[in-house]
């Protein structure tokens, strides 16, 4: 996992036509509603590749990075860099066997469904916010700022419950 080792498997895959994307596209694709995103949005744009199935998360094994966050949150098998290479070598896309993946999971769900129907609200650092929120959006969550009020459906039901991810105790 040598930084030369991944640009110089990076360079090959952008030279084979590959579009390596950037953490600022995944962060912008599932940033929370603003008025920077509009469905027309280069933003929303990506979010639709993204969540048509056309992705693949390579790696060299489980990182703590927000690239691999983003890609287990949208439900992907990482694969070896080894896969990446026998394909680039062989000048074609080899369907990836359980050996050509980097960290074995269980089957992950569909993108976008692993948080789908949960209302979260992270409270922490600036940074830590801007990284956590749209890594919850991509998992399917509905990020919001601030704490909810608590609504009554017509049934008088009350709404589903709200989850605050902190990023240290002190802040929940």
């Amino acid at each position: 996992r040598d930084a030369g080792d991944k640009s110089e498997l990076e360079a090959e895959l952008r030279e084979a036509g590959a579009e390596l994307l950037e953490e600022e596209q995944l962060r912008s694709a599932f940033a929370p509603a603003s008025a920077s995103f509009s469905p027309g949005s280069s933003a929303a744009a990506l979010k639709a590749k993204l969540l048509g199935g056309d992705l693949l998360l390579v790696t060299g094994g489980p990182a703590k990075t927000i690239k691999f966050y983003f890609g287990l949150a949208l439900g992907l098998q990482p694969l070896s860099t080894g896969w990446a290479r026998r394909c680039l070598a062989k000048g074609c896309y080899l369907r990836p066997s359980a050996a050509d993946e980097a960290l074995r999971l269980p089957p992950l769900l569909p993108a976008c469904s692993l948080l789908a129907g949960r209302t979260i609200v992270p409270v922490g650092d600036e940074g830590w916010v801007a990284n956590c929120a749209p890594l919850l959006a991509a998992a399917g969550a509905d990020v919001q700022t601030e704490l909810p009020r608590v609504h009554h459906s017509a049934s008088g039901a009350a709404a589903a419950p709200c989850v605050v991810i902190a990023d240290t105790l002190e802040e929940a």
